[in-house]
């Protein structure tokens, strides 16, 4: 029975963590920091948010370890499982915001620390809380790997748990594949990643293990279309760095840091990224006495608490430097350490915009202040799964410019695109910022009959479109007056317009209107930079969708190209 005293002091331990990180008494990372920005904007808002936090159902959960639970390996076997500060606040946040609804607030989570700092243990600790203590009749609880091996780990943990403390033994019963709970018909099993044997699953808790190493998200989307029955299920992602920046755990982190760098918002995502930040990685070349030396970031000791959040407990600081010594001298063993002990991306592209410029790029101004002025459009089209994006670029009397910009998506694509991840998408198309087509593919001619629409509320004076599958629609619109011109997507004809671009929301002179959708796009984009200064949007690395920048950059290029005396030459 959780005491009132007991309580307290765990209230006042959660809190505190969140408390210590933002004085910066305790060294975190800036995704961290963020999280827990995060956190108190969550508490300042949750009126407004229709949310509520539980202090009792934290503080129950938090309880649950060192009540029931020991360690069962190494140094620490036999003894009381006594979260560390940074589990304490992740257990705090997961079970203690609610909805007015009474249903969780999070629904998913994305937890990224480093090797050894006790990721599986902690997870056996959730994954058995979950099965029993959380309330939920017949819980099934699973851990999914892409290896059954792998899965078995943490499940494996949980049997050793369940095996030390008498407590446990009369409540949970261990199988040699299964962890049963006969009062609630509950039952925890570990999953390979063979998708067709995952049907019929009715999912409480998923935990997918080293999401890093899944070549695709087919598992993550069969766990997640499990959930629909209960009211509060919840998938985990614990994970360390990887090598393959075309997996779905990478696409998975860029979503989080989009959403903790405030480009776009999802009150269901709980995200927690424990890394050494980008400029502590840097690799410098310096001299020193007459001779060149190289020095590593990545094996700076003073970091490896940002990644290492379990530092001085089940991390040695020792061992982490006789690492990065050898890391130091053999390339070979270099990406091992970068990825799983400074747990981040190994090669990962710097982020085109970073979110503090793009969110600055916006100022109030009315679409009553745009009407009769003149504007100049960009065009992407698209069939299936990518949006169609039209953007127009308003040049104002002040030398700035403002940007609006539209986006549809078959409507049959919808729930796909949402139950893979984009959960922002329903309320994009709710506030008017994405429109549906009928269909499986995009109907042009409601693309058609909107940009008729902008040309009679504002002066549209001429759209540049990309040429794929737009030339119909780009004939039918100047058959109408409405002039059209093809741009090849190469670094010769929008590599200066997309520089212009970049530059136009460094310096704030181009104004987006704080449009969440563009906001997500503008976090998705990877640039090619050329030795002449210019630059391309590489569509190939940038894995999400981008369309909408796209076609930004080309009503850039045309305010650039119809503003000149001369003609734009195509070739």
């Amino acid at each position: 029975m959780l005491t009132d005293q007991r309580r307290e002091e765990i209230i006042d331990s959660a809190h505190q963590y969140a408390l210590d990180v933002q004085s910066g008494r305790i060294v975190v990372g800036k995704w961290i920091r963020l999280a827990v920005a995060r956190y108190f904007k969550l508490i300042e808002e949750w009126e407004q948010r229709e949310i509520y936090f539980d202090e009792k159902k934290a503080a129950q959960a938090i309880d649950f370890f060192s009540a029931f639970l020991k360690h069962t390996k190494g140094p620490f076997a036999g003894r009381i499982f006594e979260l560390s500060p940074w589990q304490a606040w992740i257990i705090w946040c997961l079970f203690g915001f609610y909805r007015n609804d009474e249903t969780r607030l999070y629904r998913r989570a994305y937890l990224k620390v480093a090797r050894k700092n006790g990721k599986s243990t902690f997870m056996a600790g959730v994954a058995l809380y979950m099965l029993y203590m959380d309330g939920e009749e017949g819980a099934e609880v699973y851990s999914v790997a892409t290896k059954k091996d792998q899965a078995k780990i943490i499940f494996e943990e949980a049997k050793r748990m369940v095996r030390k403390t008498a407590a446990l033994a009369k409540a949970y019963k261990v199988w040699k594949h299964e962890i049963e709970v006969e009062a609630t018909s509950g039952k925890f099993v570990a999953l390979g990643s063979d998708a067709d044997t995952l049907d019929g699953l009715n999912t409480h808790l998923a935990i997918v293990d080293e999401y890093h190493a899944h070549k695709n998200d087919e598992v993550y989307d069969v766990i997640s279309s499990s959930m629909g029955a209960r009211n509060n299920p919840m998938q985990l992602v614990i994970t360390t760095a990887g090598l393959n920046l075309t997996s779905p755990c990478y696409d998975m982190e860029r979503d989080c840091k989009g959403v903790l760098d405030g480009f776009y918002d999802d009150d269901q995502l709980f995200i927690a990224i424990y890394e050494i930040d980008a400029e502590d990685a840097q690799v410098e070349e310096y001299e020193e006495d007459g001779v060149k030396k190289t020095r590593y970031g990545w094996a700076n000791p003073e970091n490896y608490i940002k990644a290492n959040p379990n530092l001085g407990v089940s991390v040695k600081l020792k061992d982490l430097i006789a690492e990065s010594k050898v890391a130091v001298r053999r390339i070979s063993k270099r990406r091992e350490f970068i990825t799983k002990k400074c747990n981040i991306w190994y090669n990962a592209p710097d982020a085109w915009i970073k979110a503090e410029h793009w969110n600055e790029a916006y100022w109030e101004v009315s679409l009553e202040e745009l009407k009769g002025r003149k504007c100049y459009g960009g065009m992407d089209l698209a069939q299936t799964q990518d949006f169609t994006s039209f953007s127009i670029l308003f040049p104002m009397d002040d030398g700035r410019e403002v940007l609006l910009s539209w986006q549809w998506i078959p409507e049959e694509t919808v729930e796909e695109r949402i139950s893979g991840g984009l959960h922002t998408l329903s309320y994009w198309i709710d506030e008017g910022l994405v429109f549906t087509t009928p269909g499986n593919a995009t109907d042009y001619n409601a693309i058609e009959a909107f940009v008729d629409w902008v040309a009679t509320e504002f002066n549209l004076r001429h759209i540049y479109y990309d040429m794929y599958n737009a030339n119909q629609i780009a004939g039918n619109l100047n058959e109408k007056g409405i002039e059209c011109t093809g741009v090849p997507q190469n670094q010769t004809h929008v590599g200066e317009a997309t520089q212009q671009f970049e530059l136009g929301i460094l310096k704030k002179t181009i104004n987006h209107r704080n449009n969440p959708v563009l906001g997500w796009m503008a976090n998705n984009v990877v640039l090619n930079r050329y030795p002449s200064g210019v630059a391309m949007v590489n569509k190939n690395k940038s894995k999400e969708k981008i369309d909408g920048i796209t076609s930004s950059i080309l009503a850039k290029k045309c305010v650039m190209e119809q503003n000149k005396e001369t003609p734009f030459q195509m070739w």
